[in-house]
């Protein structure tokens, strides 16, 4: 990065920092912070698309889960019975 050379600078030297710049108290920061999120959560939860698409996924998962469910109960059935031949074939 380049310094600018001006006939102040060379005559004078490198300008000296400014006064520093007042900041806001932590606690304020921490509050437009928060307060950008908020906005943003709400902009995206009040937009329509966005909305259909979380509660279609919710249909999608629940049917998905009962799917899976209900196609779990007559193997393990199944294996419950071969486990209960194999048990009464050795006794």
């Amino acid at each position: 990065m380049s310094r600018l050379v001006t006939p102040d600078t060379l005559l004078n030297g490198p300008a000296e920092p400014g006064p520093a710049r007042p900041r806001f108290p932590q606690r304020m920061e921490g509050m437009v912070r928060y307060g950008i999120w908020l906005a943003v959560v709400m902009r995206i939860l009040g937009d329509r698309h966005y909305q259909a698409s979380v509660i279609i996924r919710a249909i999608g998962a629940y049917a998905l889960a009962s799917l899976i469910k209900n196609n779990q109960t007559r193997p393990g059935r199944r294996a419950i019975h071969w486990y209960n031949r194999k048990a009464k074939s050795t006794a």
